[in-house]
């Protein structure tokens, strides 16, 4: 289960965010702590907890070591090198260089963030851009400096602006990922605004970001997802910040949720079934066929009984019926949610729901 958190930006009313789920993991810019942790510090409007730092590398070649000490004094774990107008691993290497015992003293996690280049028209791949190449920068890192305590944080927005599949950027991080950073935009301009605010063409998602949450589920991730929203605190009145911030916790409760569905389809002491044998089934077997096998699969067509899909036999729905009740676990892999529900619950069967936006 991944950890949220939220994002400080100037521009928001941070009381909207005091004593909500994100409030538990707040990051912060390393040149405003200072400020911050002080204007964050009064708990009688309720808790804010420090727990990031961001580091502007491009402008900042040396940390400020007192800012950085004040915020792990504040309960700060992790420090992420914001990579943005950086045109060489070198400028980072000799950064990290610089700073790096200041680090180990605090015992921060140093996270290398994914960035672009901007060619005067638009953003094009960087050194810092793909998965596969900052997993060999944290490699180097960690050889370099003696310091096994770094990794990657992932701006899923960043990605975005390449065009860049995001699900295959996610998983080619996954090896040293510890952060996410999420946001939106339209795929031109870096908004950094709240998920789920652009569309393109007839209402497709401009961020695709439900198969991120996808993978983070495969892969077990229990890092942080932080809430990078910059672009949509700075240009909404202050009066909606308080339900926006609801809106994001949300988010963040339902995608908690979908962890739930690995976990109850990796029960061993039941029998896995799926109702459907069509695409939604597909998408199940490619994402977990392999380690979570149903027994068999069910589907209304009789004309399918008893043969074979990926392996596994279709039978009627009235074999659910032989296994015992505290041993089923019946899922519907059909988009008709509410039809097949409404067959199997007059059979008297309980059943779960896949959904497979997360996974296609």
């Amino acid at each position: 289960m991944f950890k949220a958190g939220i994002q400080y930006s100037a521009g928001i009313d941070f009381d909207a965010v005091r004593n909500s789920i994100l409030s538990q993991n707040t990051e912060i810019y390393v040149s405003e702590a200072e400020k911050i942790i002080e204007s964050l510090g009064d708990k009688d409007k309720g808790t804010i907890n420090i727990n990031g730092l961001v580091w502007k590398v491009a402008q900042d070649s040396v940390l400020a070591s007192d800012s950085v000490r004040n915020a792990v004094n504040a309960g700060a774990e992790y420090i992420v090198a914001e990579t943005k107008g950086l045109d060489t691993v070198d400028k980072l290497v000799a950064a990290v260089d610089n700073n790096i015992e200041l680090i180990k003293e605090c015992g921060l996690c140093l996270l290398v963030e994914n960035s672009n280049l901007y060619n005067g028209k638009k953003y094009i791949y960087g050194p810092f851009s793909e998965g596969k190449k900052l997993c060999d920068i944290v490699e180097g890192l960690r050889q370099r400096v003696h310091y096994d305590n770094i990794g990657i944080c992932a701006d899923i927005g960043v990605a975005n602006l390449l065009g860049s599949n995001l699900k295959s950027f996610t998983r080619d991080c996954m090896r040293y990922l510890a952060l996410i950073h999420m946001n939106d935009n339209d795929g031109v301009t870096d908004m950094a605004q709240m998920p789920f605010t652009f569309t393109v063409g007839r209402g497709t998602r401009a961020t695709d970001i439900f198969r991120v949450i996808g993978i983070l589920i495969q892969y077990d991730y229990n890092g942080y997802v932080v809430f990078n929203n910059h672009g949509t605190w700075e240009v909404t009145p202050k009066q909606l910040h308080h339900s926006m911030v609801r809106l994001l916790e949300g988010m963040t409760v339902e995608w908690q949720k979908e962890y739930g569905f690995k976990e109850a389809i990796a029960d061993r002491d039941k029998k896995l079934v799926l109702f459907g044998g069509g695409n939604m089934f597909r998408d199940y077997m490619i994402s977990f066929g392999d380690k979570y096998p149903p027994e068999f699969i069910v589907d209304n067509d009789k004309n399918s009984w008893g043969q074979e899909r990926l392996g596994i036999t279709i039978k009627s729905p009235e074999e659910i019926l032989a296994i015992p009740e505290d041993k089923r676990n019946v899922w519907i892999c059909n988009m008709n949610y509410d039809i097949i529900g409404k067959q199997l619950e007059g059979m008297g069967i309980e059943y779960n729901c896949f959904i497979d936006q997360y996974y296609i």
